[in-house]
């Protein structure tokens, strides 16, 4: 079970935190480069201005949709925080998978028949 938040922390949106007066964003590993290269991003010193930041950065992450890679790194951001921790390190394997196949496969370039051939790689694999 993961540890209770600081009291400073409770009811911060995922991955963020209050930390020597400011608000604060940890970058999920291997997704550095869409916060220029941070482990820890800082997003602002009241709360108001972090949400903006947050904002402003989600915007810009979802007009660079160009590519699955893409795509994955906004579910990264986004979606995997919000699950259980089992499930968290289940979905970045998946995550990691996915990138190392579709990564680079532009978005109106993939079909239902490259996503048949990966699982049917992948079911031959375990099997």
């Amino acid at each position: 079970m993961a540890r209770q938040r600081r009291n400073e922390n409770r009811g911060l949106p995922a991955r963020w935190r209050l930390y020597h007066g400011a608000y604060y964003y940890r970058v999920p590993p291997g997704l550095e480069a869409l916060w220029d290269g941070r482990k820890q991003y800082r997003l602002g010193s009241t709360l108001g201005e972090a949400a903006s930041e947050w904002a402003k950065h989600m915007a810009s992450v979802e007009r660079r949709a160009v590519c699955i890679r893409d795509l994955l790194d906004r579910y990264a951001l986004e979606v995997i925080p919000m699950k259980a921790a089992a499930t968290q390190r289940g979905d970045n394997l998946a995550v990691v998978n996915l990138r190392k196949v579709f990564g680079d496969t532009r978005l109106g370039d993939l079909e239902p028949r490259h996503i048949y051939k990966y699982v049917d790689t992948r079911i031959n694999k375990q099997g």
